[in-house]
């Protein structure tokens, strides 16, 4: 972030907790000469708002438009952020499908495999008994 104008330049560290950040994250955020917000998904929205209105000046027109133009990118992340997880997801509940389809092939080979076994035992103590 450095490499950008002071300015100009917000830095938004997102979470998808409320509280989800550590005492050194938010005191390291609030000592900064950089402009860094630490906010979450679901208050993301009103908290840029917050920490704008507390940087610039709203009767601005150009930074009104700033600052709804921060917005609307910081919610086109987190929507690509969102519809990555969702693959994400999917992907992991395919995988999931399969191992919960190999435990029950596993399952059922023990069981045919026990049978086998318990079969044999069955008929050794047979002859055993015949003799």
């Amino acid at each position: 972030m450095s490499r950008y104008p002071k300015n100009t330049t917000i830095g938004i560290y997102m979470t998808f907790v409320t509280d989800g950040y550590s005492r050194f994250a938010i005191e390291r955020a609030e000592s900064s000469k950089l402009n860094l917000l630490l906010t979450n998904m679901s208050n993301m929205h009103q908290d840029i708002l917050n920490y704008m209105s507390k940087k610039l000046d709203k009767d601005s027109e150009e930074e009104n438009h700033i600052i709804e133009e921060i917005i609307f990118k910081a919610e086109e992340e987190v929507r690509a952020m969102n519809k990555d997880l969702k693959r994400k997801i999917a992907n992991l509940e395919k995988k999931i499908d399969i191992i919960i389809e190999n435990q029950k092939k596993i399952a059922r080979k023990f069981e045919i495999n026990q049978s086998r076994i318990m079969g044999g035992t069955l008929r050794i103590k047979k002859i055993y008994l015949q003799t």
